[in-house]
């Protein structure tokens, strides 16, 4: 320590602590003068790892390719890879019998088959109830066939019934019957039923107690005497004293192919206006899909009548019915008149439907693509289905953040467990692989991969925590060092092209940092601030294949892009309806094409990267199509986005699909 003595400054050793700036030692302390640590110890336990301190990053347990022993009788040639000891399969437990799962009891490395089919004695044993399957018994076992008579079908020549201005294929073993694009078949009005005839064609659920859909003549109609009406037409209410519910359907409606197309007719409805209560509903029936077109809504004026109008535009070409359903939930208030259709009309522009972006050719759920300014509703983004479960016991995703996909595999970080979550892509579905991290991560975030590396934004303990990708730790890096400052709660990951450089949404402190993939630190740019250049708790990172590197700037509802080196280019918000609510996730989709979580929204936002909207997926809920705070995005090869929907504890899958 130093010290002023008779008149002069003295400077007496000390054995107090310090940092001697090395990550490659500790217990430092001061001696003579100096700062001298201890040798670090690198040792991981794990005899797949070759441990060492690098004196830029600290601890590094590099794979090796040792023999080892995985402790699995049914597995021989055990050997180190990527930091975990792996064992071939010794020999395979097939009986080739395709309804018994056969696997390698790891206990005892004994076979055992497992059924996996129904077990029956007779055929009718095996009914699945699917008119287009035959089902059989078969050595005790139940299997289902396709059948071929139609309506059913294994391929397109099986469907030999036709009509008019139509051709037929087979679509998901079904006769499924498309109209002709041809201008002699499309016919401007399409549909029109006002009931003058008494409904012909329309087929109803039978009345219960005098209650349900059935042709009502009366002064109360909208354009004739007759319409249609759920109710009992002799005390004009819909109460039975208990619940009730049908429905009414149309005859089967050709729609001319390519052509706008609207859905309109007249309703007056005499009940509770709550939506969960006294529900109506209006669908189009395919021979493959049931779409819901309307739903009562709770703003729908009671006791007059109703102008709906329905844009039909993207079932344009099928042959429909349309079934109007309605349920009364429960058994109370139900002394109304009911439920009064009228002037149901179908008309067709006969052209395709116009637009100037994806979004005017949004239909249900779906989200189609405006190509040379007409919709193509050849095919749309639909959430599919969603991953949850994982491998292992009881693990099942919770909240789920990060995603991302390299080599057919998708790997998924879960806050809440610590860990990180490996999936494959198996049979058109997602099997679940493997659990990693727990014990090493502290509420991890962003997530990449890079080559045989898995980098994880360990946001509670303020690093990135680099594993292979079978799990094993390999090293951390973003603790500080001469270079730099420590990181704080960094929350995203992302990669150049090349694999040349990682950069860092360090959000903690307001700033974007890069470093190689050893962990070594190359530059840093932002500060805390509402300016360009500036940042509030940034959140997500991308970076484009020529090295624009995009920045959610969480906090201050944008983003913003810059140079490779951090200068700023530009910045990405959005004003009325589409303004951002704390932007948590961003996917570039090459050469210009951008999905935005917008996760306090509960939606995603496609844009341009000059800031133009393009269109808006999904809503606040737990269904299909719908997200409870949305985060990371990521995409596969085949074109599947991957959503970390936080709040339902899944990763929602959206792909490109025909409409069913």
């Amino acid at each position: 320590y130093d010290f002023c003595s008779l008149g002069e400054c003295e400077h007496s050793a000390t054995q107090s602590s310090c940092d001697d700036k090395n990550p490659c030692t500790t217990s430092d302390t001061c001696i003579d003068g100096a700062c001298v640590g201890e040798p670090l110890q690198c040792d991981d336990k794990n005899p797949c790892t070759d441990d060492f301190c690098d004196p830029l990053v600290g601890c590094k347990y590099l794979p090796n390719l040792a023999l080892c022993d995985d402790k699995n009788p049914c597995t021989v040639g055990d050997m180190c890879n990527d930091g975990v000891c792996i064992g071939v399969d010794a020999f395979s437990c097939d009986d080739d019998d395709e309804c018994t799962l056969d696997y390698c009891n790891k206990d005892t490395g004994a076979c055992e088959h497992q059924a996996s089919c129904p077990i029956c004695l007779v055929d009718p044993d095996c009914d699945d109830h699917d008119m287009c399957t035959v089902d059989v018994c078969e050595k005790g076992y139940c299997r289902a066939y396709p059948s071929r008579l139609e309506p059913c079908c294994t391929e397109d020549s099986d469907c030999v019934t036709t009509y008019e201005c139509s051709t037929v294929r087979c679509v998901n073993h079904r006769c499924t019957y498309f109209s002709l694009d041809e201008s002699s078949c499309c016919k401007r009005d399409v549909f029109f039923e006002d009931f003058s005839q008494g409904g012909s064609g329309i087929v109803t659920d039978p009345p219960v107690e005098g209650v349900g859909w059935q042709i009502l003549s009366s002064g109360i109609c909208y354009s004739q005497k007759n319409c249609l009406y759920y109710g009992n037409p002799l005390t004009m209410s819909f109460d039975s004293s208990s619940r009730n519910s049908g429905t009414a359907t149309t005859q089967v409606i050709r729609l001319p192919a390519h052509a706008q197309t609207t859905l309109s007719l007249f309703l007056f409805m005499d009940c509770e206006t709550t939506p969960n209560h006294d529900v109506l509903k209006i669908f189009a029936l395919t021979e493959s899909g049931r779409y819901l077109l309307w739903e009562k809504p709770p703003q729908l004026t009671m006791r007059q009548w109703n102008p709906i109008a329905i844009d039909i535009s993207a079932l344009s070409g099928r042959f429909v019915r349309l079934e109007f359903a309605f349920d009364t939930v429960d058994e109370t208030n139900n002394t109304g008149t009911g439920v009064i259709v009228d002037d149901i009309k179908i008309v067709s522009t006969c052209r395709p439907k116009a637009c100037s972006i994806p979004l005017d050719c949004h239909f249900l759920d779906y989200g189609a693509d405006c190509v040379d300014s007409a919709c193509d509703f050849g095919s749309v983004f639909s959430h599919t289905f969603s991953v949850r479960s994982g491998a292992g016991a009881g693990k099942n995703l919770l909240s789920p953040y990060g995603v991302t996909w390299a080599d057919g595999r998708l790997y998924v970080t879960d806050e809440a467990q610590n860990s990180v979550f490996v999936y494959a892509l198996q049979n058109g579905g997602i099997e679940a692989l493997s659990v990693f991290g727990a014990g090493t991560l502290k509420a991890p975030h962003g997530i990449r991969v890079l080559g045989s590396r898995v980098f994880v934004a360990d946001t509670e303990n303020h690093r990135i925590a680099v594993f292979t990708t079978r799990g094993a730790f390999v090293f951390a890096f973003g603790l500080g060092t001469e270079s730099y400052s420590p990181m704080k709660q960094p929350k995203d990951i992302a990669l150049t092209h090349d694999g040349g450089a990682v950069y860092v949404a360090d959000t903690g402190n307001h700033r974007v940092m890069a470093f190689d993939p050893d962990g070594h630190f190359l530059l840093e740019f932002g500060e805390y601030g509402r300016k360009d250049g500036q940042f509030r708790s940034p959140s997500c990172i991308a970076v484009t294949s020529d090295y624009k590197v995009i920045v959610c700037d969480t906090v201050n509802q944008r983003l913003q892009v810059f140079t490779y080196d951090g200068q700023f280019i530009s910045k990405i918000s959005f004003q009325g309806d589409f303004a951002l609510d704390y932007p948590y996730g961003v996917l570039v989709i090459e050469p210009s094409e951008i999905w935005i979580s917008d996760t306090f929204h509960h939606r995603l936002i496609r844009a341009t990267l000059d800031g133009r909207i393009l269109d808006t997926f999904g809503a606040y809920g737990s269904t299909l199509g719908s997200f409870k705070y949305p985060f990371s995005i990521a995409r596969s090869e085949d074109n599947r986005m991957f959503v970390a929907d936080s709040n339902n504890s899944r990763v929602a899958v959206i792909e490109r699909i025909s409409l069913p």
